[in-house]
């Protein structure tokens, strides 16, 4: 999953189905990369974030829960290890 993604989708309205629809994806094939069964090509990634999000970078839009809960657990060590 993409929490970043799915919050900038939410935040500006943006469905699965425009989100489809901009990069001629089915609703099938869209739900699939949102949950991570299948990954997004390079040019859709930039296609979203150039079309959609050009204030994000795609490493923060398309950062995965894994590597968020990885970013969070370093940074409690390092405060705690203060």
């Amino acid at each position: 999953m993409y929490p970043n993604l799915l919050a900038e989708l939410k935040r500006h309205e943006k469905d699965q189905e425009a989100l489809g629809n901009l990069l001629g994806l089915s609703l099938g094939t869209v739900n699939q990369k949102l949950n991570g069964y299948t990954d997004f090509k390079l040019v859709e990634v930039k296609k979203i974030q150039k079309e959609w999000f050009s204030y994000m970078s795609l490493e923060e839009l398309f950062q995965t829960r894994e590597e968020i809960d990885l970013q969070n657990e370093f940074i409690s060590r390092f405060l705690r290890d203060k």
